[in-house]
Formats: C-alpha cells, sequence, structure tokens
C-alpha cells in the first residue's frame, strides 16, 4: 500500500477543509455547522503516497499555509495557518491528529466559514484588525482499501470520519465554537509514473442559534504524476458547496510538488489559485514531513 505522503496529496487545503476564523468587532458566533451528530464520527480522507512501509508507523509533519483574497468584497483577507500534525499508520488505519495556529488580519464585522477554505459569510466594513491564537484541533480515522482491491488492481477505496474540535477562542473571532464532522470516500489508482485519485465528501454542520445552515458536499479530483523517484507534481480540483444564502461557492486549483528528500524525509510545496468568491483569491503552502 502506498504510504509515505497523502494518497490524496496532503496539502492542508486539502486537510483542512473545514472552517474556523471569524474576526468580529464583538464576540460573534462564527457560521460552521457541526457536522456529524453526537456520536456523529466524521470521516474524511487524507491518506498518503509513496513507497510501501510494511510494520506500522509514525509520521510527524510541520506547515505553514497562507491564504489571500477579497472573497466577493472590498477589502483583502489574509491568514497564516501554522498546522502541526501527528499521524500513526497500519496497514489498514490511519490516524491522525492535527494542532494548528492561526493568524487573520480581516476588516472588522467579517465573518468567515472555511478556515483555509475561508467561505465568506458577512462583508465587514470596519478597520482592519488582526487576532491570532490556537485554531480548532481536527481529528481523523481512515479505513483504507474497503474493498481489498489495491494488491490485485492498484485501484483501492478508502473511507474517512473526522471531526473539527471547538478548542479555538470563539470570542477573538478564531473559530465558531461549534464541532464540525465531516465523512469522505477517496478512490486512488496506484501506478508507476502516474496515480489519479477523486474523493467525494458530505460535512454535516453545527447548530448554531440564528443561522440556518445546510449540510454540505465536496469534491477533489486529481492526480500525481512521479517525475523521478523522489521527485512528483501534482494538479487537482477543489469544490464545495456554499453552505449560507449570502455565501458564494468554493472552486479552487492546486499545483504542488512533493520531493523525497531521504526514505524518511519528505518535502512538499503547493500553490492554489481561486475560482469563485467563497475560495481565496491565492495561497501557497508548505509542509515537512518527517517518519519514525
Amino acid at each position: 500500500m502506498c504510504s509515505f505522503s497523502c494518497r490524496i496529496p496532503d496539502t492542508y487545503r486539502h486537510c483542512r477543509r473545514q472552517g474556523n476564523p471569524v474576526i468580529m468587532q464583538r464576540p460573534v458566533r462564527s457560521m460552521r455547522p457541526a457536522k456529524f451528530g453526537l456520536i456523529k464520527i466524521a470521516l474524511f480522507s487524507l491518506a498518503v503516497f509513496s513507497q510501501p512501509v510494511v510494520a506500522d508507523y509514525f509520521k510527524l509533519s510541520v506547515g505553514a499555509e497562507y491564504i489571500s483574497g477579497d472573497f466577493g468584497g472590498d477589502t483583502s483577507i489574509h491568514e497564516w495557518y501554522l498546522p502541526v500534525t501527528g499521524k500513526y499508520i497500519s496497514d489498514r488505519y490511519i490516524f491522525r491528529i492535527t494542532v494548528p495556529y492561526l493568524r487573520l488580519t480581516a476588516p472588522a464585522g467579517t465573518t468567515l466559514s472555511g478556515g483555509s477554505d475561508s467561505q465568506l459569510i458577512d462583508t465587514g466594513s470596519g478597520e482592519r484588525l488582526t487576532e491570532q491564537g490556537l485554531g480548532d484541533i481536527i481529528a481523523s480515522m481512515t479505513y483504507k482499501d474497503v474493498l481489498d482491491n489495491e494488491a490485485a488492481t492498484g485501484v483501492s477505496l478508502d473511507i474517512t470520519g473526522k471531526i473539527k474540535f471547538a478548542t479555538a477562542d470563539e470570542s477573538r473571532g478564531l473559530g465558531t465554537g461549534e464541532n464540525d464532522y465531516s465523512i469522505l470516500a477517496t478512490l486512488l489508482k496506484s501506478g508507476d509514473t502516474f496515480s489519479p485519485y477523486a474523493a467525494l465528501g458530505y460535512t454535516f454542520r453545527g447548530d448554531l442559534p440564528g443561522t440556518d445552515l445546510a449540510n454540505v458536499w465536496s469534491i477533489v479530483a486529481g492526480g500525481m504524476l512521479h517525475l523521478t523517484p523522489t521527485l512528483s507534481a501534482g494538479l487537482d480540483y477543489y469544490f464545495r458547496e456554499a453552505s449560507a444564502i449570502t455565501a458564494s461557492n468554493q472552486k479552487e486549483l492546486t499545483a504542488l510538488l512533493n520531493f523525497k528528500l531521504s526514505r524518511d524525509e519528505a518535502l512538499q510545496w503547493y500553490v492554489l489559485r481561486g475560482l469563485e468568491d467563497g475560495s481565496p483569491d491565492w495561497g501557497m503552502g508548505a509542509i515537512f514531513s518527517v517518519i519514525y
């Protein structure tokens, strides 16, 4: 089975498809609904992409992502997302937890739903403010190759559940104050020179007083081209429905390069371009990963 990077490339754009930030002149809840229920166990699929590893192992990643855009408004909004991710990978399961640090600059009164996805709910018109602190912690579990087809055909269907815990400071506009839950099915075809993938996800929104947010579908489709044993390049398209009448759908293109620095270390760099007001105009990020 594939193992070093993500079966769907492990950019934080893929990993975070849940929201956090909200900057307000006064404490206001961000409009991100929670995704499964009380025993709503979330599934969202991000698996890693590389050379097979026989024994169970632990992977640690640190990253930095910057996004910018006006999201259909008159003033640019900027966000830094700095995550540390631990991942335990066995033959059939991936257990993952991400602890992020956020820095967000936006006009007072702006309400964003989506973290790095930055889905705009309301356009602020006040002075520009900057808030920073702990973001929402994300935990997930993936069951790999549920149909037992990968060894025979190279095709794998993975199912992932993901929970975004509301650990960010809602009063400072860094989170929604509500848990989010997701489930996602990922189809991957492993190849020597090219590995296409596609994922279909569904997000369950949390109930917030005075809001009417819909649960939403999301789609990721793309592929990785293995240029050399140590270098791969990828491109994918992301779509996500808007969860509020005042918001736009999210559409993005992401291009990435994955460098295998050694048997146990990898570096990934990616850039993204937003194609609709619900997404940032552009962004970029880097991730360093090491296997123990």
